[in-house]
């Protein structure tokens, strides 16, 4: 199915459209834990290492079978939810790496029908990544393909940072800027001068 699918009641202005949300709406939980089962048989996701890094249930974390006791702590709770499909998308066994851009594809069609504000990458890192205006994302591609390897390298950091989950507006801003230094080269740049670029910093 086409990810960008808009019903036909929605196009026809009979009803609005779904607002974009950063938590799973409650209609997509099923869904998201049906690919959450998939991916846990699919790919050998390390459960235990998951609840030993959360704030897990002290009930459910003694539980035998570790993906009942996810399932269970992530159905009521999206922020759990999102933490175990980012989770889900980085640790696997070494036969799962084949199965996982499928995966991650499917992944990324459900969240993009349910509205939500989390998007997963076409390529490896997967990671959930802010949602971002499809101009923005192909800006920064172009960015990535113009550059050598340190600075695309560094561009990739501030970007994971800027975007991810689990990432760093402070950290993005560093990598940012050591990105459009390394771009410009510190030998070339004259000092009274130090960048033709003006960064807006994101804040505290």
């Amino acid at each position: 199915m086409d990810p960008h699918y808009v019903p036909l009641s929605v196009r026809s202005g009979a009803r609005p459209p779904l607002p974009l949300v950063d938590e799973i709406p409650d209609r997509a939980v099923p869904l998201a834990l049906g690919w959450l089962e998939r991916a846990s048989h699919e790919l050998g996701i390390p459960w235990g290492h998951f609840v030993l890094a959360t704030d897990f249930p002290a009930g459910l974390a003694k539980s035998g079978d570790l993906w009942y006791a996810v399932s269970q702590a992530c159905r009521y709770d999206s922020e759990c939810l999102l933490d175990a499909l980012d989770f889900a998308l980085q640790h696997h066994g070494h036969y799962g790496v084949l199965e996982l851009p499928r995966l991650a594809r499917d992944l990324e069609q459900l969240l993009a029908l349910a509205n939500v504000n989390w998007s997963v990458p076409d390529r490896a890192p997967y990671r959930l990544t802010r949602r971002v205006l499809p101009e923005t994302l192909r800006e920064y591609q172009a960015a990535l393909e113009a550059t050598d390897d340190r600075t695309g390298a560094l561009l990739r950091e501030a970007w994971a940072h800027g975007f991810q989950r689990d990432g760093d507006p402070q950290t993005a801003w560093r990598k940012a800027v050591a990105a459009v230094e390394s771009g410009a080269g510190a030998d070339r740049v004259p000092e009274e001068h130090p960048s033709d670029v003006v960064l807006v910093h994101p804040g505290p």
